[in-house]
């Protein structure tokens, strides 16, 4: 039997989307379909939230770093652009997981932008020491 059908009964009152559906040699009830739906939305936000937050080494790198030079332009351009798409077609569809998801992607991307196009702050150079520390003495280790 191919997919879902309203039961016969069901079909001549036409409340075939309302109460019971045959599939196969079972049957699911509209409350069986409710909570698939949740179970579904759930696995939606929970992949979403996962593959968004795979930017939070990026920022924080990024952030440690001081400059996102080496994060092409044209990339967080297009992958912007990308989002937004989604976003839209998330409203759209009136899908909450893949509007949550991708606005939380959005958010992080722009920060990111801010800080490639944003910041002023120098790079820090930790490979020399400071002027301070090269003045003061050293204290010495004793053995014992």
């Amino acid at each position: 039997m191919g997919g879902c059908r309203p039961l016969r009964a069901e079909r001549q009152a036409g409340i075939g989307d309302v109460a019971h559906w045959t599939h196969g040699a079972g049957v699911w009830t509209a409350w069986d379909r409710r909570s698939d739906d949740v179970v579904i939305a759930a696995l939606g936000i929970l992949s979403g939230c996962l593959t968004t937050l795979s930017w939070v080494p990026q920022l924080r790198r990024t952030w440690k770093r001081g400059h996102a030079d080496d994060i092409s332009g044209m990339y967080l351009f297009t992958f912007g652009t990308g989002v937004v798409g989604w976003i839209v077609y998330g409203a759209l569809k009136a899908d909450f997981a893949v509007i949550f998801a991708n606005a939380l992607t959005f958010v992080l991307l722009a920060c990111l932008l801010s800080m490639k196009y944003g910041r002023t702050v120098a790079p820090v150079d930790n490979s020399a020491p400071a002027p301070d520390d090269a003045a003061r003495p050293r204290p010495m280790l004793r053995r014992g």
